[in-house]
């Protein structure tokens, strides 16, 4: 005589989980989709408190029983693609001015006039001819630079992604060896574990026996862990999505 008792733990709420059918078989409940269009698609549990036993519940409900707290999310897409990057930010204050350069030579007077002959004073003459440049000086030391500009305002965000495909679900069992307390089980190829559950001997069960964890351990495992060793073999189950 074995005395029966699941315990499952959804690790990450953010995770979607949609119809599968051992999940579907597994609760009684009838697996559903949603369009890409559609209203995003609700999932709720209420979970004990103090053995962390979780019961799935209709997506109306508002209030789990005594002792148990409810938790819910959505079947969403991935993020949208990053947005475009912010308007540049003001210009850095100037660097020092370099040192003077050099002055250049005198320029060539220009040619005399001839003088006119003696009259009212005309008005005043045009200035003669502009002297050649000088020579380029040399240039001063680089100056320092400038303080950094603050940075522009964030740009908008891009637009939202379209809904991802659902994860299909499957659910793995395994012998739980007696004289352990923590049980790693894996998912196969590229699955990720997103819950446990364990099965215990009656006599395991009497003698204390009970779940202390229930966590998923990287890359693709999931880690039940008891208060005690187990001395009759138990097993162990992994929900993994792909």
């Amino acid at each position: 005589m074995r005395t029966r008792v699941l315990l499952a733990t959804v690790s990450a709420v953010g995770a979607v989980l949609a119809a599968s059918a051992t999940l579907a078989a597994g609760s009684g409940r009838t697996a559903s989709t949603t369009s890409a269009t559609s209203a995003p698609v609700a999932y709720k549990v209420c979970v004990t408190r103090k053995t962390g036993a979780v019961r799935w519940v209709a997506s109306s409900t508002k209030k789990c029983r005594s002792g148990e707290s409810l938790y819910s999310w959505n079947q969403t897409g991935p993020a949208g693609p990053k947005g475009g990057g912010g308007l540049p930010g003001p210009m850095g204050s100037a660097g020092l001015p370099g040192a003077p350069g050099s002055a250049g030579p005198q320029g060539s007077p220009g040619p005399q006039g001839s003088p006119g002959p003696q009259g009212s004073p005309g008005p005043q003459g045009s200035p003669g001819p502009q002297g050649s440049p000088g020579p380029q000086g040399s240039p001063g030391p680089q100056g320092s630079p400038g303080p950094q500009g603050s940075p522009g305002p964030q740009g908008s965000p891009g637009p939202a992604g379209s809904r991802g495909p659902a994860p299909s679900l499957n659910a793995l069992t395994t012998p739980l060896p007696t004289g352990a307390t923590a049980y790693p089980i894996a998912c196969v190829s590229s699955g990720t574990p997103i819950g446990g559950g364990y099965s215990l001997a009656a006599g395991d069960v009497t003698a204390g026996a009970k779940l202390v964890g229930s966590l998923p351990s990287p890359p693709n495992s999931w880690v039940l862990t008891f208060n005690q060793a187990l001395a009759t073999p138990g097993t162990g189950a992994v929900v993994c999505a792909y």
